[in-house]
């Protein structure tokens, strides 16, 4: 016990710990009877390093270094179920439902939903959604690093892993979560991996700043001068903090590690990017421009590792480093004029023409109506 307050009501005391857990005990009014407790604030204790958000519901998972699985429910204070883990978690990813697919005129059984953790150890463990009720884990990998980043293809089938060895795995996510594939090319850890539309493709990040698209059938990866992956492509979401939707998040004297997370909302009129200064930073898409104009919210207290839209779009979610802290964010029509807690960030290049009083609505009167930059 961290906190222990006694308000005037004689019947009731408030407890804190340092499991971040606040109750309200009943006291009671004689002798023999236990107390009564009711949880009203539970979460992380230590680092939160991985978030991931259902696809149809207001649901979205944590995991952290504090052994911990959390699900949460938007609409409600505390978790809505907490799985202790064998030891730390790096990653997580959810697998909501996916419509009836026929593939060669061969129908498909509807899939369980799932929720996949990647340990630092590099292992994998599948729960079930939303009991998380353990349902598998995968035969272990030749190697011990950990587990960077999760994420399932839009048909639920297949389920892709990027580990600090450098290597994309490919899971078969329909059955028992063998290893179907290794994808090797990266050059250090594999920091973001996105999916197209068709579950066909991935385009996925590392350490060393290299963007690598892969075909998932083949187990190949595709060279940029040899073909139209990259300008043809629809992929389902953008979580990489590199490539043309993203290319103006940095701020100005950055380098490429102060961007941590990188989401862009379903209908690709927003990104938001999670930093090491603990801002939220909300941009319209695509971030075309440098120094991109942008609003910043400041939460966290430390780093901030993790973001995401929630499948409404009109929330979202973002989780701390040492802070350990999941912060949910109303996603608004935010005027000209700044409100408490963010401030407007504008590019160098732009404020000349904005103190001139131009109108400016896009990134193209922003290109042509600003003065070059000294």
């Amino acid at each position: 016990v961290d906190l222990l307050l006694h308000p005037q009501d004689d019947n009731h005391v408030v407890v804190g710990t340092g499991f971040a857990q606040v109750l309200v005990v009943d006291l009671p009014d004689g002798r023999g009877k236990k107390p009564k407790s009711e949880l009203h604030v539970a979460g992380h204790h230590n680092s939160v390093q991985g978030i991931a958000m259902h696809n149809k519901e207001p649901i979205f998972a944590t995991v952290g270094l504090d052994c911990l699985l959390i699900l949460w429910d938007a609409t409600k204070p505390i978790p809505l179920q907490v799985k202790t883990l064998r030891e730390g978690a790096t990653a997580v990813a959810i697998r909501g439902p996916r419509k009836h697919l026929h593939h060669h005129h061969h129908s498909h059984a509807p899939l369980e939903e799932h929720v996949a953790v990647g340990y630092n150890d590099g292992e994998v463990e599948i729960f079930a959604f939303p009991s998380l009720e353990k349902r598998c884990s995968p035969g272990k990998r030749c190697d011990d690093e950990a587990i960077s980043c999760a994420k399932y293809s839009p048909s639920g089938r297949v389920l892709a892993i990027g580990s600090h060895d450098n290597a994309i795995y490919l899971m078969d996510a329909s059955a028992n979560y063998r290893v179907k594939k290794k994808l090797h090319g990266h050059s250090s850890y594999v920091k973001n991996i996105d999916w197209s539309f068709d579950s066909d493709l991935l385009q996925t990040s590392c350490g060393a700043y290299e963007i690598m698209y892969w075909s998932v059938a083949e187990g190949k990866r595709y060279r940029g001068a040899q073909d139209s992956v990259e300008s043809d492509t629809r992929w389902q979401d953008w979580s990489l903090t590199l490539g043309f939707p993203v290319m103006g998040i940095n701020a100005d004297g950055s380098d490429g590690t102060d961007v941590n997370a990188v989401c862009r909302s379903r209908d690709e009129g927003l990104v938001i990017v999670a930093d090491d200064s603990g801002h939220v930073r909300l941009f319209n898409a695509p971030v075309a421009c440098r120094f991109a104009a942008h609003r910043a919210y400041l939460g966290h207290s430390s780093h901030c590792l993790g973001v995401g839209f929630l499948a409404s779009q009109t929330m979202a979610a973002s989780c701390g480093g040492r802070d350990a802290a999941v912060l949910l964010w109303k996603v608004i029509d935010g005027g000209d004029e700044e409100v408490d807690g963010e401030y407007i960030e504008r590019p160098p290049a732009a404020r000349p023409a904005w103190h001139e009083g131009c109108d400016i609505t896009s990134t193209t009167d922003i290109l042509r109506r600003a003065r070059p930059l000294a």
